[in-house]
């Protein structure tokens, strides 16, 4: 007996039916899987006889096809179910290693350290003063021509929590794209995104660049309360051309919201080298490009130190609005709502319940891990929380993440307070990201 599931509901292409699978043929030894093909997008198909455990079936990627035969097949009386899923449309990183320029009245310039991949460390940030109206800062990037549509995000990762500017964000900036530069300085020069009054510590921007070459932007003011000026760690761009052609965001993108823990594991530290202990890479995007080179995703660390889901929930609808490009949103809470050994999850599964409606009201997939073990004596009954994640996720139909709680059970020498994780615990994180969503890519 066979049996068949897709792995969207519907495309969100204009003009294109849901994915189905149009029919499944049983022969001698084999059978054939069939469905609706959409033109240039390729597809994964799994195979099991658990349906239960869909998620954990190993994928098979057939590339841009509409048909899939299993020569593993064979007729009998157990259950064989099939599962069909659209793969991510991958939004390569074209800005490692570009030639950059830029300028600022400061000393220290090192703009050649804004695209080599390193976060967050002193080694290889680019320092831009107090730019202002007048005496403004800027960067470029020459990516080369090719994309039709670009997304770009930058990272001021000195910065702790994700609403905050105090150690290196910027307060105005202006992109622009350029055809005919040389420089960044020459050129003609369109602009693309205008901020004002930036809040956040990384953030990122669609914009088309369709005919164009070069990328730059111009700083033009420091938050009022940052005493440290303008520092970036690094600028990220990828190609999102193919998910945009299909009518779509991004798709290879993530939002990590959360409280301190997501904080501190999510922050792709480099320290002084991946092999440093103080290092937190490989990241999830990282770990992502290694099993799957044509994939790195783009992650934006969202976590706010102290937060409960209701703070969550509170800044949700904003993050939302200024981040319109990001797909996969986890929402890591629980250990502060589980604190002082609270035993009552009714506030919590409503907060959760309620940041999902959001989610998925704005075409968003939300990813909702276990809350971690934590050996503070304090959080005894977070496995009243992670019943309700269960629930959350099984009734909502979304993606359940790693089991942080039976990990850091197993490891709590990766706990540095009883709570938080260590260097090493951040690392793992990364990896049991990474793990879990494995299953999503080809």
């Amino acid at each position: 007996m066979v049996a068949a599931c897709v792995g969207r509901a519907g495309r969100g292409d204009a003009g294109q039916l849901p994915l189905e699978v149009t029919n499944i043929v049983v022969g001698p030894g084999a059978a054939r899987v069939n469905w609706n093909a959409a033109p240039l997008q390729s597809y994964s198909v799994l195979a099991g006889t658990n349906f239960a455990a869909i998620t954990n079936w190993n994928p098979t990627s057939v590339g841009v096809n509409s048909s899939f035969v299993d020569t593993n097949y064979s007729a009998g009386n157990q259950a064989l179910f099939y599962r069909v899923k659209e793969n991510i449309n991958p939004n390569p990183r074209i800005s490692i290693g570009k030639p950059t320029f830029g300028y600022t009245s400061e000393l220290y310039q090192n703009t050649s350290g804004l695209v080599d991949g390193i976060f967050n460390t002193y080694a290889t940030t680019w320092y831009a003063g107090f730019p202002t109206a007048t005496a403004p800062a800027w960067f470029a990037i020459d990516l080369g021509a090719g994309p039709t549509r670009v997304l770009l995000e930058w990272n001021a990762g000195a910065n702790y929590n994700y609403q905050e500017t105090d150690y290196g964000g910027p307060g105005n900036y202006t992109l622009y794209t350029s055809s005919n530069s040389t420089t960044g300085d020459d050129g003609t020069w369109t602009p693309v995104v205008s901020v004002t009054n930036n809040i956040y510590r990384t953030r990122s921007h669609s914009f088309d660049f369709t005919g164009m070459s070069w990328v730059k932007m111009v700083i033009t003011g420091t938050p009022t309360n940052s005493l440290n000026g303008v520092t970036f760690d690094e600028v990220e761009v990828s190609d999102m051309s193919a998910a945009y052609s299909r009518g779509r965001m991004a798709e290879d993108t993530w939002f990590f919201m959360g409280d301190s823990i997501t904080a501190f594991w999510a922050d792709r530290s480099t320290a002084s080298g991946t092999n440093d202990p103080a290092s937190h890479q490989p990241s999830f995007a990282a770990w992502i490009n290694i099993y799957n080179t044509n994939y790195f995703p783009l992650m934006i660390d969202g976590g706010i130190g102290g937060e409960s889901s209701a703070g969550g929930l509170a800044r949700l609808p904003q993050n939302l609005a200024d981040n319109p490009d990001y797909h996969y949103w986890a929402l890591d809470y629980g250990a502060n709502d589980a604190s002082g050994n609270n035993t009552d999850p009714s506030a919590f599964r409503a907060n959760m319940q309620a940041m999902i409606d959001l989610l998925l009201a704005d075409g968003r997939v939300p990813v909702i891990p276990h809350i971690s073990y934590a050996t503070d004596g304090q959080h005894d009954y977070v496995p009243n929380f992670n019943a309700v994640i269960d629930e959350l996720v099984a009734t909502n139909h979304i993606l359940g993440g790693p089991d942080c709680y039976t990990f850091f059970e197993n490891n709590t020498n990766q706990l540095v307070d009883g709570l938080h994780p260590n260097d090493a615990g951040m690392r793992s994180y990364n990896l049991l990201w990474a793990q879990a969503m494995r299953h999503l890519y080809p």
